[in-house]
């Protein structure tokens, strides 16, 4: 099953950022073969996916904003999403 460090979140195409109608998909890490390459699970080859954003750094950056503010909207939870994806770091509400 899956865990905190062990799923990804994946998109049909290319996305730099969240919004509310994204369709994301979860599904496992993508592991390293023997030659130092990157394998996708099966699901995301056969879907044609691409990698969106890593479940812990998802999670993280969701409890970021529910530490932050009590009842937290879909708007705040998208801004911490696209603020991390652009700064690699929580943003401050």
């Amino acid at each position: 099953g899956y865990k905190k460090d062990n799923f990804c979140l994946y998109t049909k195409e290319y996305e730099s950022s969240a919004r509310a109608d994204l369709i994301c998909y979860l599904e496992m890490y993508p592991v390293i073969s023997d030659d130092d390459d990157e394998v996708y699970p099966e699901f995301v080859i056969n879907n044609s996916l691409e990698l969106f954003f890593y479940g812990d750094q998802f999670l993280d950056v969701l409890r970021n904003i529910s530490t932050q503010k009590e009842n937290p909207s879909m708007e705040d939870f998208i801004a911490g999403l696209n603020f991390y994806l652009e700064n690699d770091n929580f943003i401050d509400l």
